[in-house]
């Protein structure tokens, strides 16, 4: 019964208070103290800080008629972060003279001097101090990022700027590049800041530029990956399909094999198709990185590549509405080279991604052959002795087969 009253009152309290504020609101007109104090209990909230602007350095230093824009942080009562909007928030500042800012935390300096931001939030205070001062860039005095990094695992740069009065700021406005584009590549500049990701073992060279002015940081890219690993392990996709593709970064560092740590390098790989063209195309394109799209039944290969470290695998297409995905192997190597006066011969194939006897199919009913290239080089049976080879003429051709919605595919080079 007593814990039931000390509800009650704590309930009867909340009430109290809330009706207190919206009484409040009512006579200014101005709703967001009643709907912070919801907020502020539904949430837990415990605590707030106003974020500085993405791309800028802590002490906050801007020109007259600079504008930025202001975020916030919050913590509840155990600690955890939680996400606020800045929007329809009580945003001030503590000179109108010097600067404005509107309820979405977008400030505008007007004058010179110091100037406070403020927050409220129910009865939760932040301040953040900016200084207006008009100064002239002068040069750009560092970079700013990892010494190090390893093949295919990017690291964030920004540059920062000494200006006429002496102050140091980040440089939003800079422009990236690398003097040699064989030891990596700069993503798109966002606030200043920017992914750099290397591809080479040796000296990357980072350029910051901004009014003609340069800075140049050499990077250093480790040997430490050894192997580029593709996932799924089979490659199988029905025609007309996606499939989406994964890479893993294999790691070698300080002596010691780092199998545990597969890091995922989708996004940072260069993808392409290296095998049988019009089969398949893939992406190299955010937010679609290493995803294959289809066009044709037939067997090609995809590459993931850091630098010249390149990992190739097999792709296998096969029929739309084909429920085994399994490929067929054959049991010689591709290309096949045969002399025109060799006569016929008997290509055998099993299922699976490697020749097995005990898999083979090659004269099986459901198996099904052509020549999709160089009719005039070869000639397979398809009928009586499937899988049967003949030379016709010197030159190269390509014989396919399918069993079961699974395809395989074979040059041949026919020599004299």
């Amino acid at each position: 019964m007593i814990m039931g009253n000390f509800l009650n009152a704590k309930i009867s309290l909340r009430v109290f208070a809330l009706s207190a504020l919206l009484a409040a609101a009512a006579c200014s007109n101005d709703g967001r103290p009643f709907l912070e104090a919801v907020e502020a209990e539904d949430l837990q909230l415990k605590s707030i800080q106003i974020v500085q602007p993405t791309g800028l350095l802590p002490d906050l230093v801007v020109n007259t008629n600079a504008r930025v824009s202001f975020n916030i942080e919050a913590k509840n009562t155990d600690d955890n972060d939680i996400s606020l909007s800045p929007d329809n928030r009580r945003w001030s500042v503590d000179k109108p003279e010097l600067a404005s800012i509107d309820e979405r935390g977008n400030f505008v300096a007007t004058g010179t001097g110091r100037v406070v931001v403020r927050l409220q939030i129910s009865g939760l205070l932040s301040e953040f101090p900016v200084s207006i001062q008009d100064e002239t860039f002068q040069m750009i005095s560092s970079i700013e990022g990892p010494a190090t990094m390893e093949r295919c695992i990017p690291g964030e740069y920004f540059a920062k700027g000494m200006f006429s009065l002496g102050s140091e700021r980040g440089l939003p406005n800079v422009e990236w590049s690398i003097v040699d584009t064989e030891f990596g590549s700069v993503g798109e500049a966002v606030d200043g800041r920017v992914m750099v990701n290397g591809t080479n073992v040796g000296a990357l060279s980072l350029v910051a530029t901004l009014d003609g002015q340069t800075f140049t940081q050499s990077i250093t890219i480790e040997d430490t990956l050894q192997a580029i690993v593709i996932e799924p392990d089979n490659l199988v996709v029905q025609n007309g399909g996606t499939l989406q593709l994964t890479a893993y970064g294999q790691y070698f560092k300080d002596g010691v094999d780092e199998v545990a740590r597969l890091p995922d390098i989708t996004e940072n790989v260069v993808w392409s198709i290296t095998g049988r063209d019009g089969v398949a195309t893939i992406s190299n394109a955010s937010p679609n990185e290493g995803r294959v799209s289809t066009s044709s039944v037939n067997n090609t290969q995809v590459t993931a590549a850091c630098g010249n470290l390149e990992e190739p695998k097999a792709l296998v297409v096969v029929a739309r509405g084909a429920t085994d995905n399994t490929s067929l192997a054959f049991d010689v190597g591709s290309p096949y080279e045969i002399s025109l006066s060799a006569g016929d011969t008997q290509l055998n194939v099993s299922t699976g991604s490697t020749y097995n006897r005990l898999e083979q199919v090659t004269i099986n009913d459901d198996t099904t052959w052509s020549v999709v290239e160089g009719g005039s080089v070869v000639s397979v049976n398809n009928t009586t002795a499937k899988g049967v080879l003949t030379p016709l003429r010197v030159g190269n051709a390509t014989v396919q087969v399918e069993y079961k919605g699974r395809v395989g595919t074979i040059d041949i080079e026919v020599t004299n």
